[in-house]
């Protein structure tokens, strides 16, 4: 079956030197952890992909019974999508599967920033710095209307959660490929030590 999704771990991010003597900024993937566990079949909504080696009180007990029943070193699961292709070999060889220029989309969650106001959420502008404004320097402004409607429409733009969603990041050059490392140009969501998808 032919790759179209791999599984890694964001490593963190360096710089390299480029041919003609510049500085890229390069983020490292490790995906020496790609282990399937479970194809798609009828009845699987998901193929399960181990991809990062744990301590055994980490998992529960069904999943650290499938890692040692196969003789395969407790990890960390990672379930995809059945209509998505996985990996049908057991830890591929980077170079076997990317190479360097080619491109690739990278989908992961994104930094979580915690309660955000509309300006930082929303890109909303601030009101007026004096002249009148008292204590309304960053909010939200009116969001009610009059008597008809009389009611907020939902999907209204306002203060909450910000971050911590699915991104992806699409068209990200390849650099450098390795044994069981990848470094792509710039950055991508998340934190180091988050899991990403690799979209060939």
């Amino acid at each position: 079956m032919s790759v179209s999704i791999m599984l890694g771990v964001k490593v963190g991010m360096t710089r390299i030197s480029s041919g003609s003597g510049g500085v890229v900024p390069v983020t490292i993937l490790d995906i020496s952890g790609n282990t399937p566990l479970r194809n798609a079949c009828r009845s699987s909504a998901e193929r399960v992909v181990l991809y990062r080696s744990v301590h055994s009180k980490r998992l529960a007990r069904p999943q650290l019974c499938a890692c040692l029943g196969r003789n395969i070193e407790p990890a960390a699961y990672a379930g995809w999508p059945a209509q998505h292709g996985i990996l049908a070999c057991s830890r591929p060889h980077a170079k076997a599967i990317l190479r360097a220029g080619q491109r690739v989309s990278i989908r992961a969650r994104s930094v979580g920033k915690g309660f955000s106001g509309v300006m930082k959420r929303h890109g909303f502008s601030s009101g007026r710095a004096s002249h009148g404004s008292s204590k309304a320097h960053r909010t939200l402004g009116s969001t009610g209307m009059s008597q008809d409607p009389g009611r907020v429409f939902p999907g209204k733009r306002m203060p909450g959660r910000m971050g911590c969603e699915h991104a992806t990041a699409r068209n990200l050059k390849v650099e450098h490929v390795a044994h069981e490392f990848v470094m792509v140009r710039g950055g991508i969501p998340g934190h180091a030590g988050s899991i990403v998808a690799i979209l060939p």
